[in-house]
């Protein structure tokens, strides 16, 4: 009995343990299960939790289309940064009996241009570059296409270095008479009876089948017609391949009633009465501005000595026949360039010498020109050895 009645005990309280989960008092007190969301319920729930990573990838999606847009629309601004020094000595060849080695060391400088400028370029330039600058486009290619300015970069190139040779070999007493041989063409303006029909860099040598040597010569023969008149060109491209082109003439805007072209000339010149023969490779390099250095570098290989004193000297600006050093443009970023190469002395077009000066900390002397013989007086006082008396003129 004793042991009936445990067991019989004992039973109840198995059945309440086992029973609890189905007790109403426990169901009452519970949470009732939440029915089921909707999708758009379910969408701004999942909008509500992750609210920032939407944020994030809607902005990015729009830096990332603002960034390519940015790499693909071109503005109407060229980018002029610094670029290289580079000794004219390994540029310069004469003749091996005209050729004096020697220990100096005289750079052109060059700068960079670019003038197919993106808005991500020009962004960059005016908020995180100190060595660049950006210049309208205008200010630099007028009316050309930057093709255009590459040629007529081309063709002062061309003639910087013609000046070079003639002025180095009139300073030491060679007569050297040049030889006119057409209107070289600097500018073709757009809209004008030459636009298409004439390139930069062309020479035109006839006119009506009429030789001319010389831009005068053009102008005259082009004076004689009227606007509409129909005239034929004889064009000389940069390599010397002649054509005929047809073309009809405009009215003058500053002249009414006279033939109009379009284009602007100078004298093409040609110098058969070299004493011997002298090349300048200027590689890629074009402009003007390298005519002093070119000239320089001239002297010091055809004389003996040392031009420099054995230092390294970095020069710039034009060339005339005459001797007289001319402007050029860059110079703040030609500044820049010598200093990053460590050059010393920088001789500079006086009408550059402020400009240079304020783009110069302090480690590169300005060293201000109007002439060769200025350069000269210069390299004298560091220690140069000077030209030789002039010989007998050749």
């Amino acid at each position: 009995m004793t042991k009936r009645a445990a067991i019989a005990s004992a039973a109840p309280t198995t059945t309440r343990l086992m029973t609890n989960v189905n007790n109403s008092g426990a169901i009452v007190t519970s949470a009732p299960p939440s029915p089921p969301s909707t999708p758009s319920e379910a969408r701004r729930q999942w909008l509500r939790r992750w609210w920032w990573l939407v944020t994030l990838a809607t902005v990015m999606s729009i830096v990332s289309t603002v960034f390519v847009v940015s790499l693909v629309i071109h503005v109407p601004y060229v980018i002029e940064g610094p670029g290289e020094v580079q000794a004219v000595q390994n540029l310069i060849h004469v003749p091996s009996d005209h050729d004096n080695p020697t220990t100096d060391r005289i750079d052109l400088v060059t700068v960079t241009v670019n003038t197919e400028v993106t808005l991500f370029d020009k962004l960059r330039v005016e908020h995180f570059s100190d060595d660049e600058v950006l210049v309208p486009a205008k200010n630099v290619l007028g009316s050309q296409t930057p093709q255009q300015n590459d040629q007529l970069n081309a063709v002062l190139m061309r003639q910087s270095k013609d000046s070079a040779v003639v002025t180095a070999l009139a300073k030491l007493g060679y007569h050297v008479t040049p030889t006119q041989t057409g209107a070289l063409i600097e500018d073709v303006t757009r809209g004008t009876p030459a636009d298409g029909a004439v390139q930069v860099g062309d020479t035109i040598v006839a006119v009506d089948g009429q030789p001319i040597a010389s831009r005068d010569d053009l102008v005259a023969g082009l004076g004689a017609h009227k606007p509409g008149d129909v005239v034929t060109l004889g064009i000389e491209d940069s390599n010397g391949k002649r054509t005929d082109k047809t073309v009809t003439l405009a009215d003058h805007p500053d002249k009414p009633g006279t033939g109009f072209l379009g284009v602007a000339a100078v004298d093409r010149l040609s110098y058969p009465s070299l004493p011997f023969d002298v090349t300048i490779d200027s590689q890629r390099i074009g402009g003007p501005s390298a005519g002093l250095a070119f000239t320089l570098g001239l002297l010091d290989q055809l004389t003996p000595g040392d031009l420099t004193g054995g230092k390294e000297v970095a020069a710039t600006g034009t060339i005339s026949p005459d001797g007289t050093v001319g402007e050029i443009g860059g110079i703040q970023q030609k500044v820049t360039t010598v200093r990053r190469a460590h050059v010393k002395y920088f001789l500079v077009p006086v009408e550059d010498a402020a400009d240079a000066r304020g783009a110069s900390p302090g480690d590169v002397q300005i060293v201000p020109v109007h002439t060769l013989d200025d350069a000269l007086t210069f390299l004298a006082t560091i220690g140069g050895q000077g030209l030789p008396p002039v010989p007998a003129a050749s």
